[in-house]
């Protein structure tokens, strides 16, 4: 019973307060959606995905990779505005672009990539997916970069070891209001 008592004693002094809750931990992983990209429609949900949930990782997952022969076409009228920078676009320029808008997009920002099919082409390996867009990204960035854009995309897919990516992205103005390759430029700098 002694050894008790001591051991009791003991864990009370050293403790400073037994019955106190433990701070919360922050997440140790980012929030994903990301779905296993068997097909091609999949990828642009997981396109959609990254953009809502600001994963760097996994909107880089929905690209094919440099070596592989990935390629951004911007709109014309951003190119001949900007024609260095995307000049030698790769992959490595989305990463940088799009970590470049995470950094200014707060956590409770609201970000969103909004899909209408124009057409659908699909063959065995590879596959054109025609879509209008709606980007709306709420970023605190103080320069001259638009927080919505709207265009056409023309996403050419290759399967590569049984999964999807986009190997060619081709973005098309449609209107007075910025397109995707604006926000790019202005990020991506």
């Amino acid at each position: 019973m002694q050894r008790i008592i001591i051991f009791t004693y003991i864990l009370f002094i050293t403790c400073q307060n037994p019955f106190k809750t433990r701070e919360a931990e922050e997440p140790s992983q980012q929030r994903t959606n990301r779905e296993i990209p068997s097909d091609p429609e999949t990828v642009l949900r997981n396109l959609q995905s990254a953009i809502v949930d600001m994963n760097v990782d996994n909107y880089m997952l929905c690209l094919l990779s440099a070596e592989k022969g990935f390629q951004f076409i911007p709109d014309p009228f951003v190119k001949e505005n900007y024609p260095t920078l995307f000049e030698l676009w790769t992959d490595q320029s989305e990463r940088s672009y799009f970590s470049q808008l995470a950094t200014y997009l707060p956590g409770d920002s609201l970000s969103r990539l909004i899909l209408e099919v124009v057409s659908t082409e699909v063959f065995q390996d590879s596959a054109l997916l025609r879509r209008k867009y709606e980007l709306f990204l709420d970023h605190t960035y103080s320069g001259n970069v638009p927080k919505a854009a709207n265009g056409q995309a023309d996403f050419w897919l290759v399967q590569d070891e049984g999964y999807w990516y986009i190997k060619r992205w081709i973005d098309i103005g449609t209107s007075d209001t910025p397109c995707w390759s604006t926000i790019k430029a202005g990020f991506g700098k």
